[in-house]
């Protein structure tokens, strides 16, 4: 198991370095998410230049289309007729070779977007990756694009760039290594949509806060019965008989007492707080 190492200069920030399988996973999930994006594109620009040929066709030969049809199958070898269709051909290497450069801007696009406005990129953020600055500053768009260029490096010899991560005490890229930057595993953010009644990082600081107690699975099944319908579809009021029924669940359950559960914020802050940890013990049962 990875250890918590202090990698952050000048500051106190303990970091896990991202596991080689998870960072290998989290990129083909982008590459294929990109990849789906481009093969939309570029099937509708195929067409495109399709419809274009055959409407130039049309037009300089001035013939109809079920003619040009014919002529493209069986005229080859009339010199005029012939050399217009190179030219068309050369016309669509050229729009080919124009939309690869495209299509190739978009992949770095993406990843230099996502890096730098978000820390991380869909496939990322799936295994709960994100992307740091090892002198603690904020990720600048100079660092994100020195890493995504040097996957023109990278990728064609790709044993330098393996060595590199598994040999370097950061897990560091070549990229990483240009940029300042390493690529950190935070099992928090990967597991935060599993967080249903609170938000990931709000329930974490009441867990340090609140211990969490053995909770019965039969209660937890009972209390979620509760919790659901009025936290997340459909909202609805709750008699205050049954909410004092609640009271005393969370009395017995994390020591509260009846002045705290007299204000109502922390009546409802506490109230969603036992119900994701009845539902941690739901899940885990389950």
């Amino acid at each position: 198991m990875t250890e918590s190492i202090e990698y952050i200069q000048g500051g106190s920030y303990k970091t896990v370095p991202a596991p080689f399988w998870k960072r290998t996973l989290a990129f083909i999930v982008d590459i294929s998410y990109v990849t789906l994006i481009q093969y939309i594109v570029l099937l509708l620009l195929f067409l495109f230049v399709v419809a274009i040929v055959f409407v130039f066709s049309m037009i300089f030969t001035n013939v109809s289309f079920e003619a040009t049809a014919q002529k493209l199958a069986t005229q080859w070898q009339d010199q005029a007729f012939g050399l217009f269709h190179l030219g068309i051909i050369l016309l669509i290497l050229l729009a080919f070779a124009v939309m690869y450069l495209v299509l190739a801007g978009f992949i770095h696009g993406y990843f230099i977007y996502y890096e730098y406005k978000q820390n991380t990129t869909k496939g990322k953020k799936l295994f709960g990756l994100k992307l740091i600055s090892i002198n603690g500053a904020p990720i600048t768009l100079k660092q994100c694009m020195i890493r995504e260029m040097m996957r023109w490096i990278e990728l064609p010899l790709i044993l330098p760039a393996l060595i590199s991560i598994l040999a370097t005490k950061r897990r560091q890229r070549l990229g990483d290594l240009m940029a300042g930057t390493m690529l950190i595993y935070s099992k928090t953010d990967e597991k935060k949509d599993e967080y249903l009644y609170l938000p990931a990082d709000e329930f974490l600081q009441m867990k340090i806060k609140w211990t969490i107690p053995k909770i019965d699975p039969h209660d937890a099944n009972i209390f979620l019965q509760f919790a659901y319908p009025t936290y997340i579809y459909p909202k609805q009021d709750w008699p205050s008989l049954e909410l004092q029924k609640y009271h005393e669940v969370l009395k017995h359950y994390y020591g509260v007492t009846d002045e705290q559960l007299l204000k109502r914020d922390f009546l409802e802050q506490m109230l969603r707080f036992h119900a994701e940890n009845c539902l941690h013990v739901t899940n885990d049962q389950g």
